[in-house]
């Protein structure tokens, strides 16, 4: 739902923003969003099974599957005590820098995600134009999530050249921002689109499977 949640916020708030309300378009758009999250509950409490044991979208035999699968993951991972030895491990394994490096350096646009709506407006647009504007950068991370999800699914082996692929966009984006002139309105705005889609690069490497797997 990276993405669409944006394009669908934002075209609500242009809708509402612009019509004849009797309360303020803030106030209405709290009003839908409030009554949306609770409607969500209230569907999630009637249909979510309280266990595996009721789950009424699963068969007999994936039931017991999950059952199982749960009672191994309590077995394995539940402790009350602090292991400092794993500890020690994690701080001593190279992947966990680079993994923390990797997460530093993507996350580093995540500001211009914040606001990048105020370099929109900067160019002369309507606060409600803005809104508008901004929409294409959720389906430019929507696009980026769908392809760090498929391509390796359907090109074994891929993982680390899609990981590289989505990683450029928002290193893309990024540079753009630097080197194009403030005269170039439209060009800065469209970096603006690439450079906040920094989730992509993280959904693929938090994704990462073991080196076994033909997802590498």
């Amino acid at each position: 739902m990276f993405g669409i949640s944006q394009i669908v916020g934002g075209t609500m708030m242009y809708g509402i923003g612009n019509g004849n309300l009797a309360l303020a378009s803030w106030r209405v758009l709290f009003l839908i969003c409030g009554g949306l999250t609770v409607a969500c509950g209230i569907l999630f409490v009637s249909f979510m099974p309280r266990s595996t044991t009721t789950a009424w979208f699963l068969t007999e035999r994936e039931r017991a599957i999950a059952t199982e699968r749960l009672a191994v993951d309590r077995a394995t991972r539940d402790r009350s005590s602090f292991d400092t030895t794993q500890l020690k491990e994690a701080f001593i394994d190279p992947r966990t820098w680079l993994y923390a490096l990797m997460a530093l350096c993507i996350t580093l646009p995540t500001p211009i995600v914040k606001f990048s709506s105020l370099v929109i407006k900067g160019f002369g647009f309507t606060p409600f134009r803005t809104m508008l504007v901004g929409l294409p950068s959720g389906g430019v991370s929507f696009v980026l999530v769908w392809i760090g999800a498929l391509g390796p699914t359907y090109f074994p082996n891929s993982r680390w050249l899609v990981g590289i692929f989505v990683a450029l966009m928002p290193l893309m984006g990024t540079l753009l921002l630097l080197l194009l002139p403030a005269s170039n309105s439209w060009g800065i705005v469209v970096a603006t689109w690439f450079a906040g889609s920094t989730a992509p690069p993280l959904s693929v490497a938090v994704g990462r499977k073991c080196p076994c797997t033909n997802c590498m």
